[in-house]
């Protein structure tokens, strides 16, 4: 195609096929398993963890504290600055902070109210997961991802 500009073979298919069974070889060598990228692992093997794994989980638990934790210190240097004039709020307009303040207000009562979190969504995602291959009539993938939601259900 780059030398003829011919779009008919840029449109044909591809000559060589690779082998699956040498992809195969490839994708089960044992020397190459620990540069492979996890998706190239079946869903109910992961990789081996590495040592800023737990870091990392014990981070994502903890995701929603930290965001209330950043907008709580925002809000309070806000105010510290507002209060001090720094931010060019003008005192005779109070309307705009009062709104302000009750759309933050807001916004922090719906947040600590909501059941989303990182565990429900991938359970969900593994539920949904889970009817399609049921009714793909994939019971091998579909027992997978019941294994994996399983583990992923929300304790009450």
């Amino acid at each position: 195609f780059a030398v003829t500009r011919d779009p008919a073979q840029f449109l044909e298919a591809p000559t060589i096929r690779p082998d699956p069974k040498f992809i195969l070889g490839l994708l089960q060598n044992e020397k190459l398993k620990s540069i492979l990228p996890a998706a190239c692992y079946p869903p109910d093997q992961l990789p081996k963890s590495g040592w800023l794994t737990g870091l990392a989980k014990i981070l994502l638990g903890q995701a929603t504290w930290i965001l209330a934790a950043g907008l709580g210190l925002y809000l309070l240097l806000g105010s510290i600055g507002w209060g001090r004039g720094a931010l060019g709020f003008p005192c005779q307009n109070l309307l705009g902070v009062v709104v302000l303040l009750a759309v933050l207000t807001a916004l922090g009562y719906v947040w600590s109210r909501s059941v989303i979190t990182r565990q429900t969504v991938e359970f969900e995602l593994q539920s949904r997961l889970v009817a399609h291959f049921v009714a793909e009539n994939n019971p091998v993938r579909a027992a997978i991802h019941t294994r994996k939601a399983e583990a992923l259900r929300p304790q009450p």
